[in-house]
């Protein structure tokens, strides 16, 4: 029985072996290696395909603004140096892109709002996200230009013609809405502070207005504008982009058609205009002190410095309070697309919000 079974089992092996030197079949199983090899490659490349996608992810949605946030120490630099690049960083909320669009600093924070977002994003120094704020009162404001005093967070709203005025911790004070005699409502394109007042630019009436911040019995939550002064610029000819009130409480206007001025009572003072780069259209003056201070000098003279920042050109101009050109940065690269610029006078940083690449980018001076 048993030689039987054997007999069996080797004539099975003898046909196998036949049937595998077949020419077809020895073909049709190269061929199926082949697309198992096919098979295989396309798979390994389909895993690392998945693989670079949810990291991708990963880093897009999670790690993308959070790289690139480390401000290098850095020495300080001498007035007639132009302030160097440091680093950089992107801004996401709730898994989105947001557009920085205006920015302020007081007290180690970086206040920063976002183009057609009605939040205000709060970081510490090290670029950290502290608080998001959303401002519902007196109405839901999208905040497209914010400043900062000793006393006050001031949002401007041009789309619902309001400006709220917050303390530090986000709740709401007041509000500036219309001007003497309640007839207008003001649109307040551009604002700038000072610990006394708000300068607001308003484009529909081309008029430079004055609002207190020291009233303290604002007729029903609203405080009026107590100073009304006509642009210098023509509508026809130039729009006012943005106003500034500088340290020896001269009036800085900057206008399209990259026209600059500083007011001087009632005399219009040029500002010198650059040789290379052109001034093209000014979104924000900023004072900036570049004294340095050491252990020989630990309370040395300010050196006041005023820079413009350019959204066309892409640069920066700075300039002394006589409205001298001193120097023009960045010289490696232009901006893209600036719209806002804020100092941390203390760590010796210049924030300035680049809108085409949705970033903040910080300078050391």
């Amino acid at each position: 029985m048993s030689a039987t079974i054997e007999k069996l089992k080797a004539n099975k092996s003898s046909v196998e072996n036949d049937f595998d030197a077949l020419p077809e079949i020895q073909l049709q199983r190269k061929q199926h290696r082949k697309i198992l090899r096919r098979r295989q490659l396309i798979g390994f490349l389909l895993l690392i395909l998945v693989l670079s996608a949810v990291g991708y992810g990963v880093y897009r949605f999670k790690l993308r603004g959070l790289v690139a946030r480390e401000i290098v120490d850095h020495l300080p630099l001498p007035p007639d140096r132009p302030p160097t690049e440091i680093t950089g960083f992107p801004i996401r909320y709730a898994g989105e892109d947001l557009t920085p669009r205006s920015l302020a600093f007081f007290s180690g924070t970086l206040y920063v709002s976002f183009i057609e977002q009605p939040i205000v994003q709060l970081y510490n120094s090290d670029l950290a996200l502290i608080a998001n704020w959303r401002l519902q009162r007196p109405d839901t404001l999208v905040p497209a230009q914010i400043a900062v005093t000793d006393s006050f967070f001031v949002a401007a709203d041009q789309t619902n013609e309001l400006i709220g005025i917050y303390d530090h911790e986000g709740y709401y004070v007041a509000s500036v809405a219309w001007y003497p005699g309640r007839s207008a409502r003001v649109t307040p394109s551009h604002i700038s502070v000072t610990p006394e007042a708000i300068t607001v630019v308003d484009e529909v009436t081309n008029y430079i207005v004055s609002v207190s911040l020291l009233n303290d019995a604002p007729y029903h939550k609203f405080l009026e504008l107590l100073k009304v002064t006509p642009s210098p610029f023509k509508p026809d000819s130039a729009r006012t982009t943005c106003a500034f009130v500088a340290p020896d409480s001269s009036l800085w206007l900057g206008a399209t058609a990259g026209k600059a001025v500083k007011l001087e009572g009632n005399q219009i003072i040029e500002l010198e205009k650059p040789t290379h780069t052109k001034l093209r259209h000014p979104v924000q003056f900023l004072a900036v002190d570049h004294a340095i201070k050491s252990e020989q000098y630990p309370d040395p003279e300010p050196v006041m410095r005023i820079h413009l920042l350019d959204q066309v050109s892409g640069k920066v101009f700075v300039y002394d309070l006589a409205g001298r050109l001193k120097l023009v940065y960045p010289q490696d690269r232009s901006l893209e697309q600036p719209l806002a610029i804020a100092v941390d006078q203390e760590a010796r940083h210049i924030y300035i919000a680049e809108s085409a690449r949705s970033e903040i980018t910080v300078f050391g001076f």
